[in-house]
């Protein structure tokens, strides 16, 4: 059974039909003219089939249909044409625009019925848009491997980018219109919904000011399609499990449980000295690769300038390290030692840069070196830590703080170098931790004589990278202890915290006790006094888990663009 749009004058004919309909099953909307089942159908988004019977004159009945062909989300959607009009030409002319049928008025009911669930079963048209918006289940993958999952997140970005691209086109910033595109089209061409990639762009061409209002008609279209995905992935529910044949025996005696055996504490055969040596030794971080790969794309495609050179750089930590330590080398030379990405691409000028990122082939993937964690989950916690540490820094009442994204990124690059360096050991630590909810710094300390703090401060400090970061890096959990940029430490470690308790990535480090809250993290107490004198402390709070709340959809997104 289906849900029917029914158009037409009211008279008795229409009456009838309806009733014939719904006698039948199925759900019948009436609307009497052309406009009101445009509307109709924008609302009513299960409409599995149209029924055009005879309009005020027959060119209303043909617009109608004209338009529906034309548009993008209805162009498939089943017609049937039920008229009094007998004559040849009229029959072949909507044939030709494309309909389902043309019933002659009066049909019998049995006709009309059949005719009816032959044009509903043979023409799915919202399968057409989406293989799942109508199959009544969601299975985890579709036929073709997509995982079903990228269904899910193509809703998410279309849930945060609509709004966003609605406000663009009104105001005319173009630029953001472009970027919202590509993660639209990434996740259209991903998940095969053909439909949505040519809304896109049909939606990317007319959007300039003056096809201005074309826009506004495909950003509906669009609008209508999350509805569509919307409706389907938040009421589908998984197939009842198929019940056996045959009951089991209940008069058996149940097997005991056995508890899963404890896993072994992983062993380090080097010393922490050989540790601190191999760490120091290193000249080279590995990148997310496909972070990586997005930000060669970017510097090598026309001209950059400075600004949008530092903010493609920010992207990846590795990458922000070489850039520093690539500033401060003696292919450089500076007077000063440098410990900010503007300046440092200041010094090493963007030709160079370019050059640089040309010629850099043979980069060690970041994603690669983790079995008990997502590479691409750790990278997210790395740049949602350091986005928030700089929201953090602007609610304060205290100068701004330069290095604070710096060491909001930076603050779990131990992690990396230890993977990086014994990536067996380094995951047995992770998995060990993990499941036997033991804390990462303690588990980590038990095999390699240091934590990960330990180790990227190290590495800081041999490679003569940004001093206060480095403060920031070894004490982000007790800023505490930290002798200098206390009020730094404190800012990572109330940062790291939410991102935490936010789920913004996952860097392996679960939180240490679920019942503690914002107020109790060591950087709270340091961080207290320096409230803005516009917050109280549970306003200051309440900002914060905001604007954590509003940071994890962004970096979502983020991760998505360069799954």
């Amino acid at each position: 059974m289906g849900k029917i749009l029914l158009v037409g004058q009211p008279h008795e004919t229409l009456v009838g039909l309806s009733h014939h309909l719904t006698e039948a099953g199925h759900v019948v909307q009436t609307v009497h003219d052309a406009e009101t089942a445009n509307k109709g159908l924008e609302g009513e988004l299960l409409t599995d089939l149209v029924i055009i019977a005879d309009l005020e004159a027959e060119e209303e009945s043909s617009d109608l249909l004209k338009k529906l062909r034309e548009d993008f989300i209805f162009q498939n959607i089943p017609v049937i044409i039920y008229s009094v009009h007998t004559e040849r030409e009229t029959v072949i002319r909507f044939l030709q625009i494309g309909i389902q049928n043309y019933l002659l008025c009066p049909s019998p009911k049995e006709k009309i019925i059949a005719s009816v669930e032959k044009a509903i079963g043979d023409h799915n048209w919202r399968a057409k848009l989406c293989p799942y918006f109508d199959s009544g289940k969601i299975p985890e993958k579709t036929p073709t491997g997509v995982p079903i999952k990228r269904y899910r997140e193509t809703l998410t970005a279309l849930n945060w980018f609509l709004p966003k691209l609605a406000k663009s086109l009104e105001v005319e910033n173009f630029q953001q219109v472009n970027a919202a595109l590509k993660v639209l089209s990434f996740l259209a061409r991903e998940t095969g919904i053909t439909v949505l990639k040519d809304l896109i762009i049909d939606f990317s061409m007319s959007s300039r000011p003056e096809t201005r209002n074309e826009a506004r008609h495909t950003l509906s279209r669009i609008e209508i399609l999350r509805n569509l995905l919307q409706n389907t992935l938040g009421h589908s529910k998984p197939e009842a499990p198929v019940e056996p044949e045959e009951q089991e025996d209940t008069t058996k005696e149940a097997p005991l449980l056995k508890k899963p055996p404890a896993l072994k504490k992983p062993t380090m055969e080097q010393s922490g000295e050989e540790v601190f040596e191999a760490i120091s030794q290193l000249e080279h971080l590995p990148v997310m690769e496909p972070v990586f790969s997005f930000i060669q794309e970017g510097a090598l495609f026309g001209q950059i300038g400075l600004d949008d050179a530092v903010d493609l750089v920010k992207m990846e930590a590795g990458l922000c390290l070489q850039v520093l330590a690539l500033a401060n080398s003696t292919y450089v030379a500076p007077q000063h030692s440098v410990d900010d990405l503007e300046s440092a691409l200041q010094l090493i000028g963007l030709d160079n840069l370019q050059e640089f990122l040309k010629r850099t082939r043979n980069i060690t993937p970041m994603e690669k070196l983790f079995t008990a964690i997502e590479g691409s989950h750790l990278w997210a916690h790395q740049v949602g830590t350091a986005r928030l540490c700089v929201q953090v820094n602007d609610l304060l009442n205290f100068p701004k703080i330069p290095h604070a994204y710096m060491a909001g990124l930076l603050h779990d690059v131990g992690k990396v170098l230890l993977a990086y360096l014994f990536p067996r050991q380094y995951n047995a630590v992770l998995e060990w931790s993990i499941k036997e909810k033991i804390p990462l710094t303690e588990a980590e300390y038990s095999c390699f004589s240091m934590t990960h703090e330990e180790a990227g401060a190290s590495f800081l400090e041999s490679h003569r990278l940004p001093g206060p970061v480095k403060a920031a890096v070894r004490f982000h959990r007790h800023p505490e202890k930290a002798l200098s940029e206390v009020e730094l430490a404190a800012i990572v470690n109330i940062s790291n915290f939410l991102c935490k308790n936010q789920g913004i990535g996952f860097s392996g480090s679960l939180v240490a006790d679920s019942s503690t809250g914002l107020k109790e993290q060591a950087g709270w107490e340091i961080l207290r006094e320096h409230i803005h004198p516009r917050f109280g402390e549970n306003d200051f709070e309440n900002e914060l888990l905001e604007r954590s709340e509003n940071l994890k959809q962004e970096v979502q997104l983020s991760t998505l663009q360069l799954a």
